[in-house]
């Protein structure tokens, strides 16, 4: 018999990797598109004047605070972290499949 805590505790601690990596890879991201958008102001400095260094940055940052807030807002369905456990671990999906039982 499959023992629900033991289960329970395994995907939760899963879960939570996945949310930390989600939250790495959208918040680079969000960088990245955050830097994109910053070379406008750069570009334009002499419109902006000496405050398009500040501009940037904070473009910067506010993609990656948004790419972050993002990743940190998506699901994580216990199911599919199941699968991934499966999939990390080599166990050929009995995680997944003790947690549907267990659930019934």
């Amino acid at each position: 018999m499959v023992d629900p805590t033991r289960l329970d505790r395994l995907v939760r601690g899963v879960a939570r990797q996945v949310r930390r990596r989600r939250l790495e890879f959208y918040g680079l991201k969000g960088a990245f598109y955050g830097a994109v958008a910053a070379v406008v102001p750069l570009l334009a400095k002499g419109l902006v004047g000496p405050a398009a260094a500040a501009v940037a940055v904070a473009l910067v940052a506010l993609g990656a605070a948004a790419g972050a807030l993002f990743g940190l807002a998506l699901a994580t369905p216990r199911a599919d972290v199941a699968r991934v456990a499966d999939r990390a671990l080599g166990l050929e999906d009995r995680v997944a499949t003790a947690f549907e039982w267990a659930a019934r």
